[in-house]
């Protein structure tokens, strides 16, 4: 299926981002080798928004080492999913080198790869990761006459660095899913390409007090066209992310702070086959050929001890949305009040409630005449264990 990003609503990087996890839980999720992490969460009264995280991790410095790591995110528009099973073998110092595996239930979809780990130690690593995206495709399909045009190969360089104990530390993660197109026969011709580069830079006197950089840009195209060619389908996305902050505890362990400010850009593409434009002109809703989301704001949240195994958290998350979609354009203020609750039955492990309320919402239908009194704004459940 191509994408679609004007099924996105208004709200959709408000919600993403009051629905963060607790400033405690990301310090320890970053800190810990191995741990698990979900979130569900409501974007419309129809659809969520799920956020998985899974790493297995032990001790990098013995010769031999195998890892596992897990992402998922699924949102109204896209399901990302990627995993990996990495086998490690330090062959000098410094040098360590991956053989990594990935894969589903469909053997046409795994894949193998191959990489090098260099300069590891306990305070850095820098990974070269070459992957053959299911390299026996077109020995082994159960889809008759099926078979990949182009090959699937994606490249990867990621690294992490701690310099000067806590003081200054940042990571970096570059992916290319190189272009190829895939060929069945039962319902045409599909292509494919993306390149992800993110970052991140953190600087701060102490791992309490710090301030942080976060940059990430994701380019996507996809295309499907029948196999005489006369319809096609096309999308191409270029979304980019930015935030800058200030995370601190000033009183003590039982409190913490953080505020940023961010930028969204969003800008989208896409082309329909006639017969599917004829089709969809009957109804309410006509899709564009572009969206262009821009987007500025703040988030502000605080953390605070409530009993000896919960916490309260809270704050304020405001996104500035300009939209030109076709030769529609409009602009909204979203603002939510966030209100967490957090029961953390070990250090380790916890269990939470988020519930947001639409402060914007609530100052447009005043004095609730016309409208009624709407102050939810959403929530989602959360849970995290690491060890």
């Amino acid at each position: 299926m191509i994408d679609q990003d004007f099924e996105l609503n208004t709200e959709s990087y408000n919600d993403r981002l009051s629905y963060r996890r607790p400033i405690s839980w990301d310090a320890n999720w970053d800190s810990a080798r191995s741990g698990f992490r979900v979130s569900a969460g409501s974007l419309t009264m129809t659809r969520f928004y799920f956020v998985e995280d899974i790493k297995i991790d032990p001790i990098s410095t013995n010769d031999l080492s195998i890892a596992f790591e897990q992402s998922r995110v699924e949102d109204p528009t896209e399901i990302e999913e990627a995993r990996e099973l990495r086998l490690g073998i330090r062959f000098i110092d410094q040098l360590r080198v991956l053989v990594l595996g990935d894969g589903s239930v469909n053997k046409e979809y795994g894949d193998i790869g191959v990489g090098a780990r260099m300069f590891e130690t306990k305070d850095q690593h820098l990974d070269f990761i070459y992957w053959s995206v299911d390299h026996y495709y077109n020995d082994k399909t159960h889809e008759p006459r099926a078979t990949y045009l182009q090959p699937a190969r994606t490249y990867e360089l990621r690294g992490w660095r701690k310099i000067f104990s806590d003081s200054v530390s940042g990571s970096v993660k570059i992916e290319s899913d190189q272009p190829f197109s895939w060929l069945r026969p039962e319902s045409g011709i599909y292509s494919y390409w993306r390149n992800k580069v993110s970052g991140t830079l953190n600087l701060g006197s102490t791992a309490d007090q710090f301030y942080f950089l976060t940059v990430e840009n994701d380019e996507k195209f996809e295309s499907w066209s029948s196999l005489e060619g006369l319809n096609q389908m096309r999308f191409k996305r270029r979304a980019t992310f930015v935030e800058l902050g200030k995370s601190w505890k000033p009183y003590s362990v039982d409190q913490a702070f953080r505020m940023s400010v961010f930028g969204v850009n969003r800008l989208s593409t896409w082309a329909y086959p006639e017969d599917e434009k004829t089709i969809k002109k009957r109804s309410l809703a006509v899709p564009p050929s572009s969206s262009d989301r821009k987007e500025s704001g703040i988030d502000v949240r605080s953390e605070s001890l409530l009993s000896p195994r919960s916490k309260f958290s809270q704050g304020v998350v405001a996104n500035n949305v300009t939209i030109l979609e076709g030769a529609r354009r409009w602009r909204n203020l979203e603002v939510k009040y966030v209100t967490a609750v957090n029961w953390n039955f070990t250090p380790e492990a916890g269990f939470g409630l988020n519930a947001t309320w639409d402060i914007d919402q609530i100052t447009r239908d005043f004095p609730y005449k016309q409208a009624p009194f709407r102050p939810w704004g959403g929530g989602n459940i959360q849970a995290q264990m690491v060890f």
